[in-house]
């Protein structure tokens, strides 16, 4: 039995000594914590915290030990010596270096540099030597790429890998990654499909850092989870590693873009794009509400305490780009809002970089969203804003006019040039220096899976399956490979591996059953199976993350069977509830009748319906392993095994599918607190309230298991701590735990969570997470700090104020 401790709800199973609660009180004695002694700052500041290392430095070493060294290549410098060009040395100031290569950009030359094709990027100008460049290079989860050979690695989808809650892993894959995209920008590749020689045309790497508002929607999967704090201590780790100063000369590795900015968070109805127009049509008999029109209301409260803070902390951290959305924000489309791209990001939190936009979003804002009379007063419009690169096949450059050519067009060109410099592509080589090497990603994606899987049921220590006990393998997704992975992926990955469940348990050495037959993974039918032979049974059932018969996302709800029968969860297909497809229910159901041990494992980035699980005794236990990338099945049989002990923790709330909270949700209807349903629908015999998002609002009779739940093999227990504050630097949290040892490596993650005063303003989270850290056994002393900030809850105009009284 567990009991939980109310140390701020910290979210963890702990075996305790009674005694009573600790509070954190603002404004009584020093003994306690005392939010008056913290400085005040201003809306939105980014939370700083201490986290512990853990991820130990010969992780990164050890897979820079195993690369792919390819001499036979590298990519022709811009700048082949410090004076080839005026812009070439150096040694000259930034500014200056850019405005030199700026003014060599004739006035036909300038629209074309801010037209980024997806597949092409922006064209070279020969005549002064500068190269293609493609600002739109997705890397997630690893570099995307197809066709390339050697290949990047694909780690954990990210919405598995911030369930570590460890920053020093989060900064560890992201150097990684970059170094990989380094690698291939400097050395160049060969193109199998057409045996061509190329090179990555770009050094911006994309990464998305929305929140996960809703469970049905597809791209959930992309995010580090629905907590803005997490969000926020997720993309400061991760530009620390992207742009560690590493690559040649000591530029950063590569530079890191935050999308999409901003309240984005609904896929919705399918649209074809006419690459001739660069403007989208609806498909008939469709909805005509997708993302590409979709108008996201948004209060001043959620937009500063739930959509903002990621994004902050993003351009405070120092990322290169920014992203800007399809979806309008109360009326305004993102990429043509002039008070975020310029009055927030720019003037107030600083950013110097370039912002790019979603692809087709300026050719979106004319139509279908209609915003403007004309193309012309659309792009207009959108650079007036703030917004310097229009990512799509030719809208933007078409509609340029001449009286644009001066100060917009030239400041968008001189922005996006500026990233470039400071990327170290005009700088010259370093006589001597080494090529770049690409370095093996797969031990670091091996242990970032086993960091981030979350044990949610284990009843009667059914795992770690024990030594010689046989294992009877089931479910749709058993044998999966390019199904571990998620969306946004290389084909192929590195060396090829790909390692699935059942590969995985073989490679251990384990007896395993894989009877044939069961349902498929969107089966609407099911044929019994036979009740196997065996001491375990392990049923792997899911969803799938991408469908690569339908390669344009936005045509996947017309033209993806998975889609619309509801079991893909994707850019361009949100899912209608979060029900277990037919077939894979009535396998789980059939199993659980057997009188064995059944372990369910769910590959997932959003959540499924565990209600009935949860407390069903023919349910033993249940792993969820979001998609754990290439290395996924050795990482799984790890933790099957007790090679490791599990210890992740949910990012985002698994919800009950009940009829009520679906309905009375809908996936467009952006408000996070609780409050009247959205018009007022009336269902059952009364009106149903609407019942807030995530764990911070929503009413807690829909939640199955909470944000930050997660079970380990290690029995840990706690010694009373301490509390400490001083006026500057907030608030430290300190206590000591020990793991009784189980024979497994030793390791849990700490989150502190504050609940606010029951005085506060209206509308005041529930609680919120302010602090996390990991540590390792089987004793350590653990240290949380809780920042100024922590105490400040923001009132309905979105203004930021300390709240005094018991925390």
């Amino acid at each position: 039995s567990y009991v939980r401790i109310a140390w701020p709800a910290l979210a963890l199973a702990l075996s305790l000594p009674a005694g009573p609660m600790p509070t954190l009180a603002v404004g009584q004695d020093d003994s306690a914590c005392r939010a008056e002694d913290c400085l005040s700052s201003d809306a939105g500041a980014l939370l700083q915290m201490k986290v512990q290392d853990d991820v130990a430095a010969h992780l990164v070493s050890q897979s820079k030990d195993n690369h792919v060294e390819d001499n036979a290549y590298h990519r022709p410098s811009a700048c082949p010596a410090a004076n080839s060009q005026p812009w070439c040395n150096p040694h000259l100031p930034l500014e200056r270096r850019v405005q030199m290569l700026l003014r060599e950009i004739r006035p036909n030359e300038l629209a074309p540099q801010i037209q980024n094709d997806l597949f092409g990027g922006t064209p070279a100008i020969e005549r002064i030597g500068l190269p293609a460049y493609n600002y739109i290079k997705e890397n997630d989860h690893g570099l995307i790429s197809s066709s390339q050979s050697p290949s990047p690695t694909m780690f954990p989808q990210v919405i598995l890998t911030a369930g570590s809650f460890n920053t020093s892993l989060f900064t560890a894959i992201g150097e990684l990654s970059a170094s990989q995209a380094r690698y291939f920008f400097e050395v160049g590749y060969t193109q199998s499909w057409d045996n061509q020689h190329g090179y990555l045309q770009g050094l911006l790497l994309q990464n998305n850092i929305n929140i996960f508002r809703d469970p049905r929607w597809g791209r959930g999967q992309e995010t580090p989870g629905e907590d803005p704090f997490l969000n926020a201590m997720y993309v400061a780790a991760w530009i620390k590693g992207v742009q560690a100063l590493k690559g040649p000369g000591g530029v950063p590795l590569a530079g890191m873009s935050c999308k999409h900015f901003d309240a984005y968070s609904f896929e919705g109805g399918p649209t074809e794009l006419n690459r001739t127009s660069g403007l989208r049509h609806f498909i008939p008999g469709y909805s005509t509400l997708s993302r590409h029109n979709q108008n996201a209301i948004v209060d001043q409260q959620d937009m500063s305490d739930t959509y903002l803070p990621a994004f902050e902390s993003c351009i405070v951290s120092g990322a290169k780009g920014s992203m800007c959305s399809y979806n309008q924000i109360n009326g305004v489309p993102s990429c043509g809002h002039k008070a975020l791209e310029t009055n927030l990001i720019r003037d107030k939190w600083g950013f110097d970089g370039v912002i790019v936009t979603d692809c087709d979003s300026i050719a979106d804002m004319y139509y279908p969203q209609q915003w403007k009379a004309t193309p012309q007063e659309t792009v207009r419009a959108a650079l007036e804003a703030g917004t310097d690169i229009s990512c799509g096949p030719n809208f933007t450059m078409v509609h340029t006019t001449g009286d644009m050519d001066g100060l917009l067009i030239r400041t968008a060109v001189g922005r996006a040039l500026r990233v470039r410099f400071q990327l170290g592509e005009f700088d010259p080589p370093v006589l001597g220096a080494a090529l770049p090497m690409l370095p093996s990603g797969l031990a670091l994606a091996r242990e970032a899976a086993q960091q981030s899987m979350v044990l949610l049921k284990n009843e009667a220590q059914t795992l770690p399956v024990r030594a010689g006990l046989s294992i009877a393998l089931l479910g749709p997704l058993r044998n999966a490979t390019v199904d571990m992975l998620g969306d946004y992926v290389a084909d192929p990955v590195e060396g090829g591996v790909l390692i699935s469940p059942l590969q995985g348990l073989l490679d251990a050495g384990v007896d395993v059953i894989a009877p044939p037959g069961g349902p498929e993974v969107c089966s609407d039918s099911y044929t019994k199976m036979r009740k196997p032979d065996a001491d375990v049974v392990v049923i792997v059932g899911g969803l799938y993350g991408d469908d690569k018969r339908v390669q344009d996302p936005d045509l996947r709800p017309a033209e993806s069977p998975i889609c619309q029968n509801n079991c893909l969860e994707a850019e361009g297909c949100d899912r209608y509830n979060i029900s277990w497809p037919y077939g894979q229910e009535q396998l789980i159901d059939q199993a659980a009748d057997w009188d064995i041990p059944v372990v369910l494992v769910i590959i997932s980035g959003g959540p499924l319906d565990l209600s009935k699980y949860k407390s069903h005794k023919g349910i033993s236990a249940i792993l969820w392993v979001g998609y754990p990338g290439q290395m996924g099945g050795a990482a799984l049989a790890d933790i099957l095994l007790g090679v490791v002990s599990p210890t992740g923790r949910l990012t985002q709330t698994f919800y009950s599918g009940d009829f009520v909270f679906v309905r009375a949700t809908s996936i467009t209807d952006m408000r996070m607190r609780q409050g009247v349903a959205a018009g007022g629908q009336v269902f059952y015999n009364g009106y149903v309230p609407y019942p807030g998002r995530t764990y911070r609002f929503v009413n807690a009779s829909y939640v199955v298991y909470p944000f930050g739940f997660g079970l380990s093999y290690d029995t840990w227990r706690y010694r009373k701590g301490s509390c400490r504050c001083c006026k500057v630097n907030g608030c430290e949290v300190s206590f000591r735990v020990s793991s009784a040892g189980t024979g497994t490596a030793a390791a849990i993650s700490f989150l502190l969570f504050l609940r606010p005063p029951s005085t506060s303003v209206a509308g005041a989270p529930l609680k919120e997470l302010k602090a996390f850290t990991r540590v390792q056994g089987p004793s350590n002393e653990v240290s949380l700090s809780v920042a100024p900030q922590a105490f400040q809850l923001a009132d309905g105009s979105g203004a930021f104020h300390r709240e005094m009284g018991e925390w």
